[in-house]
């Protein structure tokens, strides 16, 4: 495995580069080496329950497009984080 900072070869089992100490991170992991939950996806789910279940009180008390307008500014501010947030 190569450090994504300096870009020397390191051991695949190093939490730190041993060249240039930074902090290496491995996507989809546990702790303990094993595959993980991909985190996202539980997101995603737990935000599709709440999604739902706000759509159905909106429609029912006749909010539907002020529910519109508030998760369509709140995708925006997020978008525009991730943006501002991937360029550091």
């Amino acid at each position: 495995m190569k450090c994504p900072k300096c870009g020397k070869e390191i051991s695949n089992d190093s939490q730190f580069c041993e060249y240039c100490g930074t902090k290496v991170v491995r996507a989809g992991r546990s702790s303990d080496g094993k595959p993980g939950m991909k985190w996202p996806w539980l997101v995603l789910g737990v935000m599709g329950i709440v999604v739902l279940g706000w759509y159905a009180f909106l429609r029912a008390y006749g909010l539907f497009r002020l529910g519109l307008l508030i998760v369509a500014v709140a995708l925006i501010v997020l978008l525009i984080r991730k943006f501002v947030m991937s360029r550091k």
